[in-house]
């Protein structure tokens, strides 16, 4: 039963709780997630009651979200809306097959032990496939920044082997690079 326990235990669980629904909101998630071993750990709730507060807690975060973005447009394609509604049907089946699915192995599953070590396996599994995801992002962020600093090198070079010939030859080079646009 929650707040029959020990009081400064369930305010550092509800203050955690508000940071990292902040959080998962700042980056465009609801939070729901995060929650659940929060409300196991410090309310003393059991998983039945943990998932659908949680549920409930998502909503109303992406219920907020929507208000906030829903007119607002895509920042590349003007035409579009920020939010991809069709990425959104396709999703949330998913969403649901899998909360379905864990609420029913939730029932077969006896030991805390257990549970400790599902929940360990979906933690792992997410920092797996998220530092993955990052670590690509940086490759291309570097690939990218390389290239810029190689063609402001090339031209700087370029640039230096003008002013090194003749004042005939210096009067085409600096046509040639006034032509180079810069990055």
């Amino acid at each position: 039963m929650p707040f029959s326990g020990n009081l400064l235990v369930e305010i550092i669980g509800f203050v955690l709780m508000v940071i990292l629904i902040t959080l998962s909101n700042a980056g465009g998630l609801s939070g729901a997630g995060t929650n659940i071993p929060i409300m196991l750990l410090f309310f003393d709730m059991e998983m039945e009651e943990a998932v659908p507060i949680s549920g409930f807690v998502a909503v109303c975060a992406t219920v907020f979200r929507f208000l906030l973005h829903y007119k607002q447009m895509h920042p590349t394609n003007p035409e579009r809306l920020s939010i991809n509604y069709e990425v959104v049907m396709l999703t949330m089946p998913c969403v649901f097959l899998g909360s379905f699915i864990g609420v029913t192995l939730n029932h077969h599953i006896i030991t805390s032990l257990q549970q400790v070590i599902l929940f360990g396996l979906t933690v792992a599994w997410s920092i797996k496939t998220t530092a993955k995801k990052a670590l690509e992002i940086i490759a291309k962020e570097k690939k990218q920044d390389q290239l810029g600093r190689d063609a402001l090198l090339s031209q700087s070079q370029s640039q230096v082997s003008c002013h090194s010939h003749a004042h005939s030859e210096n009067e085409q080079c600096e046509a040639v690079t006034h032509m180079t646009p810069e990055l």
